[in-house]
């Protein structure tokens, strides 16, 4: 796959992190330039720039069971071996579907990888799915999820242009430079913070540290 050619800014965030290219392949990497605890927001992915995958890539990451965008946690087109040096790396990294529960043991996961792993006996031993009638009702629960995944991308596009309009709002509620708690409870959730994505793929012992 021929490498992606950046169409933003770049550095894109120069503020939180520091990004080492590397002519060797993978690797590539970056230093992060900010502590943070466990689950807290690392770089923000707004929809757009982000935009979703028709199927999944080398360069895309799953954020649901029939939705992709770049980087991928469930099932990876090409695994590459970490060489982070961390005493918890998981080696070759291609997905949570290869790994073990020894090896996903203390990592966050979303909802949708759970779903997934659960699903897993069911694939490999068959079970009931030679029942016509089982099938069947399984292929209508998977268009019902796309159905509910475009539906939350719709939201969440929605959502961004809601926030924007909360920022402004809040911009003009600021003073010397501070907003009052009062004045930004039209943006409630704003301020909280979430895993990153290095995190929920299992990358990262769960914390973020300044180098």
């Amino acid at each position: 796959m021929a490498p992606l050619t950046p169409h933003w800014q770049q550095p894109s965030h120069p503020e939180v992190q520091e990004v080492v290219i590397n002519d060797q392949e993978f690797t590539t990497k970056s230093y992060s330039k900010v502590t943070l605890p466990p689950f807290a927001v690392f770089a923000k992915l707004s929809f757009p720039p982000c935009t979703v995958a028709d199927e999944p890539t080398y360069a895309t990451v799953q954020m649901g069971r029939h939705s992709h965008l770049n980087l991928n946690k469930w099932d990876m087109a090409q695994p590459f071996t970490c060489l982070c040096g961390h005493p918890t790396c998981r080696g070759t990294i291609s997905g949570a579907k290869d790994m073990t529960p020894q090896q996903l043991r203390g990592v966050w996961l979303n909802g949708h990888i759970r779903d997934l792993l659960d699903d897993k006996p069911c694939s490999t031993t068959g079970g009931h799915e030679s029942d016509a009638t089982a099938r069947a009702l399984k292929e209508a629960v998977l268009q019902a999820e796309k159905v509910v995944e475009a539906a939350r991308l719709a939201m969440r596009t929605y959502a961004g242009v809601s926030q924007k309009s909360g920022m402004a709002a809040i911009n003009s509620a600021k003073k010397d430079g501070f907003a009052a708690r009062e004045g930004i409870d039209v943006a409630e959730g704003l301020s909280r913070r979430g895993p990153t994505s290095r995190e929920l793929s299992g990358e990262m012992g769960g914390d973020t540290v300044r180098v």
